[in-house]
């Protein structure tokens, strides 16, 4: 393998470590504010029509923030 192909592939890798390390602190952010939003909703007393949408809402973004953070690592991995 050339130098130059090696120097590319590490530059790639850093860089998707970066990003994984960054969708990990950002899931947990988003994590955090959903405990912080599922109170408030729980406060408010919502009805359940709301509560339900809030939900759905919610699964949605935790779905795609695994999946993103999915296919970084599966990227590291090879």
């Amino acid at each position: 393998m050339s130098q130059e192909f090696l120097d590319s592939l590490e530059t790639l890798i850093q860089h998707a470590a970066e990003r994984i390390a960054t969708l990990r602190e950002t899931n947990l952010e988003l994590e955090r504010r959903v405990t912080e939003l599922d109170a408030e909703v729980a406060a408010a007393g919502s009805g359940e029509a709301g509560e339900r949408a809030w939900r759905a809402e919610r699964e949605e973004l935790e779905r795609r923030v695994a999946s993103l953070v999915a296919r970084l690592e599966e990227l590291l991995r090879g």
